[in-house]
């Protein structure tokens, strides 16, 4: 009857929406500041973030929605969907090595095109490609009108992401996921049964990820541009973690890439202008874009020599390097910062570590990528993602000890740590 439809509509919202109810609740309370309820726009990259409390409610419903909608299907398809996702890795990477969304975009920047167009626009053969489109169509990447015979498609904000000189592109991400990342975990087996020690890439090719990429340009450049893309709102919220960078006298990003990163500390801390410096390889350092208040030297993080360093220079950081290196080159690397002090004769009182890295939590609305994450560091690089706990023990074995922990809105967490007394 229209009643008891009515009585289980009635229940159903309530399943649905009264956990978010709650989830928005204890987001509220748990808010210690009105910051809190801010947003922040970088004046480096122009990256929105959204209120913490927003982040957080977003993430944890969000990850609520994606547990229910796998429970709700039967173990089959729970089983299907996810071996089918080289499907959607593979039908990315073509996408984005086709330029297929900037052909888009130039044809029809506000609606659809024909596939004939678009085709012919990035060379590929028309019916093929609508096939992949179609596909794409109805995992959400591509716009279409949804019916299998259609030949028109266009841009989705999704699809807007993978044009290579977009803001924010994740071009580069679809292009490593779909080539060396891809080929790597084709021997994921590797180190599962012979122990993390076997770094899954160098066994299957005989030579370190990152001596591969030297070898093939046009993969590290994408790798370069994947790393890049995934920086701006992270960079953001790192700067505005609180973290307390005003007692720096002088800072070095180590293994800062291009500077992304320092130049939104630098930003939303101006008096670091002109005492900001990051260390990379070379020819990382040579390539890097100008900066504003931010200087680049090449050099070699296990080796203080080429660290960057002065008397004022009191704090150094790091995002994302130490998760690359197993244990031992994890402290060698905090140990070559502390000697690059040492040397310089920076007190021992006045020195500060900041290290940007995703802590794993139990509980955590973001586990599927930190975790995911894990097992692609031990596959590619040797490297893991640590808990709390262990990078404090990290940490400690590298004579530092972890002060304060910052949560960001995004991946990582800033851990602020002092040399042990």
């Amino acid at each position: 009857t229209n009643g008891d439809d009515f009585i289980m509509l009635r229940s159903l919202i309530c399943v649905i929406f009264a956990p978010v109810v709650a989830i928005i609740a204890g987001v509220l309370l748990q808010a210690t500041s009105i910051a809190d309820f801010a947003p922040y726009e970088s004046p480096v990259s122009g990256a929105l973030l959204p209120p913490m409390v927003v982040f957080k409610a977003a993430t944890k419903v969000s990850a609520m929605v994606d547990a229910l909608s796998f429970a709700l299907k039967p173990p089959p398809v729970q089983v299907m969907s996810l071996l089918n996702g080289y499907q959607a890795t593979q039908a990315m990477g073509i996408f984005a090595r086709l330029n297929v969304g900037d052909a888009m975009e130039k044809l029809n920047p506000d609606g659809m095109s024909e596939i004939k167009d678009i085709a012919a626009a990035v060379g590929a053969d028309a019916d093929a490609l609508r096939r992949l489109m179609r596909l794409l169509s109805v995992l959400g990447v591509v716009a279409s009108n949804g019916s299998p015979g259609t030949t028109k498609f266009g841009n989705t904000a999704a699809s807007k992401m993978l044009i290579k000189d977009a803001p924010g592109s994740l071009w580069g991400a679809a292009m490593a996921s779909s080539t060396n990342h891809y080929l790597g975990w084709t021997n994921a087996e590797a180190p599962i049964k012979r122990g993390a020690a076997i770094i899954g890439f160098d066994d299957k090719f005989g030579i370190s990820f990152w001596d591969y990429m030297k070898e093939r340009p046009d993969e590290e450049a994408a790798f370069a541009a994947f790393m890049t893309g995934l920086s701006m709102e992270p960079n953001a919220a790192i700067a505005m973690s609180g973290a307390n960078f005003s007692e720096c006298g002088g800072i070095v990003d180590v293994g800062g890439g291009h500077g992304s990163l320092l130049a939104d500390v630098v930003s939303a801390f101006p008096a670091l202008s002109g005492k900001a410096t990051v260390l990379d390889l070379p020819s990382v350092a040579a390539s890097a874009p100008e900066r504003v208040g931010v200087a680049f030297k090449g050099g070699d993080f296990f080796d203080e020599r080429t660290l960057p360093s002065g008397k004022t220079t009191n704090c150094y950081m790091a995002k994302v390097v130490l998760h690359d290196w197993a244990e031992d080159k994890a402290v060698a690397i905090l140990k070559s910062v502390t000697r690059a002090m040492d040397l310089a004769g920076v007190p021992k009182s006045a020195r500060k570590l900041f290290l940007a890295e995703q802590v794993l939590t139990a509980g955590d609305a973001l586990a599927t990528p930190k975790l995911g994450l894990d097992v692609n560091m031990m596959v590619m690089v040797g490297g893991q993602e640590r808990t709390e706990d262990e990078w404090a023990a990290l940490l400690d074995k590298a004579g530092w000890v972890n002060m304060k922990t910052h949560p960001t809105r995004s991946l990582f967490t800033v851990m602020e740590a002092i040399p042990k007394v």
